[in-house]
C-alpha cells in the first residue's frame, strides 16, 4: 500500500518479519501467531525462501547470522559459511572468472545446517510443522512476481550456453521452455519432497545421507572437487560478535572470517562526522559517507582474514582517527573495493542480484537477522536432478589471483562479505538491518544507517 506516495512504516506489538517475498515472510509471520518464537520464525522464512527466490537462497546455500538472544540477554551470530573444500583445485586456476557456473564452483550447503541449529538451540517447532509451508507453496506453485521474472530471464540466456546444466535448470524453472512470462506459474514437486523428506528425517539426510550422495554424484558427474568429508564439515557455528559505537548505540555483525568488520569501520569514521549539521544528501554528506566507505574497503582488502589483536588495532582510536583525517583532506581515495587487484588495474562492476536477507523479531524479545545466498543468480547453474536442489557458486567469492596477498587455501575458513546486524541502545534491542548485494552490502549498510539514524528517517525511506 502507498500513502502519501511512499510505502508506510509497518508495525507490531507481537512480532514482525521482513522479507524480500511476501509469500516468506507470512510463512514466519504465522509462525510467530502460530506459537513458535523469532528462531523457529526464521527457519519458516528461510525455507519458503528457498521456494519463491530460488534464484538467491536456499538450503544448499551458505549464510551467517546475527542474533540477540533474550533468555542470555546478549548477542550472538552463527556462521554458516564454512570451509573452502579441500580438494579445491587452487593451482589451477588464476581468475574468479573460472568460477561462475559449474561444478568446481560449489560449496558445501550450509544454509541447512544453519537453519537446523538455529531451531535446535532456541526455537520450539519442530521441521515438519516449519518447513509446511515452503512445501505447499512447492508443490501448489506459485505465480511469479516482477523480480522473479527479471532474474529468471536476465540468466536465461547466460545458462543456455552451458550445455550440461541447462536443460535440468530449465526443466525445473522455466517447465522446459528456457524461459518464463509474466503470469508463469512455478511449482517445484522435486523440491516440494525433498524439504518432506528433511522434515521427517532431518538434517542427516543431507549431511552423511542419500541427498548428500545424490549432490555428490552430480557434482562428480560434472568435474566437481567436493567430497562427503566437505559436506560433512559444513556445521553451523555460534560466535561471539564484533561491536563498534555509532552515536547512541552499539552496532554487531559476525566476526572474521566474515568481512562485516568493513561496515563496522565505515561507521567508527563516521561517527567523527557531524553528519546531521549536513545538507542530507547534498555533495558534503555523499561525499564524507562514499570516501569513509572506500577507506574502510581498502583497510579491508589489505588486511584479509585479521586475528582479533589486528581487528582491534583496526577499530582502534588511533587508527580511526588517522583514516577520518584521510576523509578531511579531499585526495582522491583510489583503490578496489571488492577484491585485491593489481595496481593500475582496471575493475569492472557486476551486478551480483544474488543474496537475500531477512530479519524477524518476537514478542519475547528476540531478534534475528540472516543473510543468506546461492552466490550468485542460480549459483553454479547446477540443478541436482530429482531434488529441486540449485547449488551455491560460492567459490566464486574466494580470491583465487595466484599474486594476491589473500589468496585461499583448501581447507581454509571463506572470507564473505555479508554483516547482518543487531544494534542494542540502552541495553535493548533496537534494529536488526541487513541487505543483500554482493560486496555492496559493505557499502549501502553503513549509508541506509546514516540515513535512518542521523537523519531521522524513517526505516523503509531510510533503505530506499
Amino acid at each position: 500500500m502507498l500513502q502519501h506516495g511512499k510505502r508506510p512504516t509497518i508495525a507490531s506489538r507481537h512480532g514482525m518479519v521482513a522479507a524480500a517475498h511476501p509469500l516468506a515472510a507470512a510463512a514466519g509471520a504465522r509462525t510467530l501467531s502460530n506459537g513458535g518464537n523469532a528462531f523457529d520464525a526464521a527457519v519458516a522464512t528461510a525455507a519458503a525462501l528457498n521456494v519463491v527466490e530460488p534464484y538467491m537462497s536456499g538450503l544448499a546455500g551458505r549464510g551467517v547470522a546475527t542474533c540477540y538472544i533474550a533468555k542470555e540477554k546478549r548477542v550472538r551470530t552463527l556462521d554458516f559459511v564454512g570451509q573452502i573444500s579441500k580438494n579445491f583445485p587452487i593451482d589451477k586456476l588464476s581468475n574468479r572468472s573460472q568460477l561462475q557456473r559449474g561444478a568446481v564452483a560449489v560449496g558445501a550447503p550450509g544454509n541447512l545446517a544453519g537453519w537446523c541449529e538455529l531451531n535446535s538451540a532456541h526455537g520450539r517447532k519442530k521441521l515438519p510443522e516449519l518447513f509446511a509451508p515452503a512445501i505447499a507453496i512447492a508443490r501448489d506453485g506459485f505465480q511469479l512476481i516482477e523480480f522473479n521474472l527479471e532474474e529468471i530471464q536476465g540468466v536465461a540466456g547466460e545458462l543456455a550456453g552451458y550445455k550440461a546444466l541447462h536443460p535440468e535448470w530449465s526443466r525445473v524453472y522455466t517447465a522446459g521452455a528456457g524461459t518464463v512470462e509474466p503470469g508463469f506459474v512455478l511449482k517445484q514437486p522435486d523440491l516440494a519432497r525433498t524439504l518432506e523428506a528433511l522434515a521427517a528425517e532431518g538434517p542427516g539426510l543431507l549431511y552423511g545421507g542419500a541427498l548428500g550422495q545424490k549432490i555428490l554424484d552430480r557434482l562428480t558427474e560434472l568435474g566437481g572437487c567436493m567430497v562427503m568429508d566437505d559436506i560433512l564439515s559444513a556445521k553451523a557455528t555460534w560466535r561471539d560478535p564484533v561491536a563498534v559505537t555509532y552515536r547512541d548505540r552499539t552496532v554487531h555483525v559476525p566476526p572474521p572470517p566474515c568481512e562485516g568488520f568493513q561496515f563496522l569501520l565505515t561507521l567508527r569514521i563516521l561517527d567523527g562526522f557531524d553528519l546531521a549539521k549536513m545538507k542530507r544528501n547534498s555533495t558534503e554528506h555523499l561525499d564524507t559517507v562514499l570516501r569513509a566507505i572506500r577507506l574502510a574497503a581498502g583497510v579491508r582488502i589489505a588486511t584479509g582474514i585479521p586475528a582479533p589483536q589486528k581487528l582491534a588495532e583496526i577499530l582502534s582510536d588511533s587508527h580511526v582517527e588517522s583514516l577520518r583525517a584521510r576523509v578531511r583532506d579531499g585526495k582522491p581515495v583510489i583503490g578496489p573495493t571488492e577484491q585485491w587487484t593489481p595496481a593500475n588495474e582496471p575493475v569492472s562492476a557486476v551486478d551480483e542480484s544474488h543474496t537475500t536477507s531477512f530479519s524477524v523479531a518476537d514478542n519475547e524479545g528476540n531478534l534475528i537477522c540472516l543473510t543468506q545466498s546461492l552466490g550468485s543468480v542460480f549459483g553454479s547453474g547446477v540443478v541436482v536432478p530429482g531434488t529441486g536442489l540449485c547449488l551455491n557458486n560460492f567459490l566464486y567469492w574466494a580470491d583465487v589471483n595466484p599474486k594476491s596477498p589473500n589468496r585461499v587455501k583448501p581447507g581454509e575458513q571463506l572470507p564473505m562479505c555479508m554483516a547482518p546486524s543487531i544494534s542494542i541502545k540502552d541495553g535493548n534491542p533496537v534494529l536488526a538491518l541487513g541487505t543483500p548485494g554482493s560486496y555492496g552490502i559493505l557499502q549501502t549498510q553503513a549509508q541506509a544507517m546514516v540515513q535512518y539514524v542521523d537523519f531521522g528517517l524513517p526505516l523503509q525511506q531510510a533503505i530506499e
